[in-house]
This record gives C-alpha cells, structure tokens and sequence, in this order.
C-alpha cells in the first residue's frame, strides 16, 4: 500500500524572506524556516464552534465493530512561557461512541486525509492567492477536525497504523490542548507513517506544554525517512515559536543532530530553531554551516539564528558573510548584525569590522 505520510518537503515552505533583505524594523524578523502565512495558520482561527470532549458524550455502551484500515484514492512574537515538566505517558482511553460501523470510520479519516491533502497543497502553492486559499483550507480542516473529534481521537488510540497516523495529524487542526496526549503516544510509535504524521500533528498544535522527550528519541534514530526528519525539524520549530524557552536544554537537544542532516530543507529549519531557542552552544555550529554550508537557505537560516540569540563572538563570522554571493543571505546577515549591534552599518563588511574593532577596544 502507498504510503501516506504527509510531509513539508518543498523549500517554498520553510522560506518567506522578503523581510530579510532589509535590516529590522519594528515589526521584527521574517523567520527563516516558517512563513507568515503558515505561523499564523498554526495559531488556529477563533473558537466558534464549541466541541464536546469525549468523556462529556453519552453514548450507550454497546459492542463496536473493529475499527479497519480505509483505502482512499487520493493520497507577534510568543511570551515566555515556564520550561516544559519532564514526559510522563498517559494512558489512552478509547471514547465511548456507541456503535460505529467501518463505513463511518472510514468516511471520517477519507475525509481527513483529503482536508491534508487540501491543505498542505496550499501550503507549498506559489499561487498569488495563496493566503487566502490556505486559511480557507486550514479553517475547513479545522471545522471538520472538531466536528469529528471523537472518532479521530478514537482512531488515534486504537486504529489500524494508517488511520493512527492520518488521526494525529487532524487532531492538530482542533487546536485543543487536551489532544497533546494522544498525539504525543504516537510520535513514539516504531511506524514511521504513524510517528511522521503525529510529528506534523505536533507541529500544528504548536503547544507550548509539549513534551519533547519522546521527539528527542525520533531525531536520535538512524533510520528516519526524509519526512520524518522533515516533520520533527518543523514540530520543534513551531514548539520554539511558542516558548522562547529552553530551560531545560532539551529543545537545542533534539535539534543539534539536525544540523547534520542531509537535508537542506531540515538543516535550515533546525538552524533557525537554535536561534528561537537561544541555544548559544550550538553557535558555532551555526557559525560552521553560515561559512561554508553549499545551500543558501541554510546560510540565511544560520545568519538569522546568530542574530536572534545576539552571538557577538561570532561576528567576524557575520561580517565575511556580508560577501555571500546570494542577496538573501546578505540581507539576514546585515539583520542580523543590526539587531546586535542597535545600529546599520550598511552592506559592507569593512565598516561592520571597524565597528566591531571599536567595541572590543572599549570593553578592555
């Protein structure tokens, strides 16, 4: 059977740098790594449809059919928040339903699975109307999601792998805090089609509470397809977004291995994770891939992260990069190197070298 693991794998998603082509403004930073548009998709659209969590149902306590796998045809800036409390797994309970037949079931996740479908094609469309077709499609996906919460909860828990993984990943669309548990269960999973999704699931809840040991032990396996790498880099991004926190190292954790990864496109949004996190001991590391990795994504990725964690040992690597042959790694890097500094120096490298000169005298 075809796999149907959902993925952000098209480099149009982890790019909108239009900002960065200029030196801060007011408004702050276009983050390497996630666009606007798809920031602020995350955030979910306002609650109006109240949604019944399952132990609130009343269902009479009748024999269920065995849930069966389905074949479709189709395959502003975050406030700190307190470090996340270590992981401790929580049983799963199926909700009581009552009586569902497989073609209910299967109705719910072919459905599922086409809002994906829908939505991560618009996404990584290069359409001009591209902002409204993805909130159109997020705010659909959302309202189904809540509509069936139940059944995809249930699914989660206790579905055939398949529809486990096609579950999780609307369950993030719900943008309900309690889902966390049942999509977290499934990050753990051996099943890369189950852990991927759950991953993408991860991503759009975006939660701020989530726990990130179970990630850690994904991105430490050696086996992981692309889209699992893919999936855990943007989940941990998102997760960033969302705390500006590390206390407990365990974000800079997970993402360090991706800075290996072969992978541009995890690479970049791994980098720009660092910086969100504040992970100053991976700043050499950022300093190595803005030097000498061959991706300018990646470069733009890593300028941004140094000047969001304001490295000011790494300057002189800032400045040689002023001299990158790519217009968007020079305009992140000149960014950068204002945010650190409070004040623009302009394209050049000499002027920002003289100005790093200066302050060095000063503070002997």
């Amino acid at each position: 059977m075809e796999s149907r693991l959902h993925s952000l794998t098209i480099a149009a998603l982890f790019l909108a740098l239009a900002s960065c082509a200029a030196p801060s403004t007011m408004t702050g930073y276009a983050i390497p790594g996630v666009s606007p548009v798809t920031a602020e998709v995350a955030m979910g659209p306002p609650r109006t449809i109240p949604v019944a969590r399952a132990k609130d149902r009343v269902a009479s306590q009748t024999e269920t059919d065995s849930p069966s796998s389905v074949t479709a045809s189709t395959s502003p800036t975050a406030h700190p928040s307190p470090a996340p409390k270590p992981f401790l797994p929580r049983p799963a309970t199926v909700p009581e339903l009552g009586k569902l037949t497989k073609e209910a079931i299967g109705r719910v996740i072919f459905e599922a699975e086409r809002h994906l479908v829908a939505w991560t094609g618009a996404l990584v469309s290069t359409s001009p109307n591209k902002a409204e077709t993805l909130g159109f499609t997020a705010s659909s996906f959302s309202l189904m999601a809540r509509r069936d919460q139940g059944i995809l909860e249930r699914e989660a828990i206790s579905g055939a792998p398949r529809n486990r993984g096609i579950a999780s990943a609307a369950l993030g669309f719900t943008h309900d805090p309690a889902v966390l548990h049942l999509i977290i269960n499934n990050v753990s999973s051996p099943d890369h089609e189950v852990c991927g999704n759950a991953l993408l699931g991860l991503a759009i809840l975006a939660a701020p509470e989530t726990p990130l040991h179970p990630i850690l032990e994904v991105v430490m396996r050696d086996d992981n397809p692309a889209a699992v790498r893919l999936n855990a880099a943007y989940a941990l991004q998102k997760i960033a977004l969302a705390t500006r926190n590390d206390a407990e190292g365990l974000l800079s954790a997970c993402v360090a291995p991706l800075l290996q990864d072969p992978l541009a496109n995890v690479r970049a949004t791994a980098a720009s994770t660092a910086g969100l996190a504040g992970a100053m001991h991976l700043a050499p590391s950022l300093g190595d891939l803005l030097s000498g990795d061959t991706d300018p994504l990646v470069r733009t990725a890593s300028a941004f992260a140094l000047g969001e964690m304001s490295a000011m040992h790494m300057t002189d690597v800032l400045a040689r990069a002023l001299e990158d042959p790519d217009s968007l790694v020079v305009g992140a890097t000149r960014g950068a190197l204002t945010k650190m500094y409070a004040r623009d120096y302009g394209p050049e490298a000499l002027p920002w070298l003289k100005a790093m000169r200066r302050a060095a005298a000063t503070s002997r």
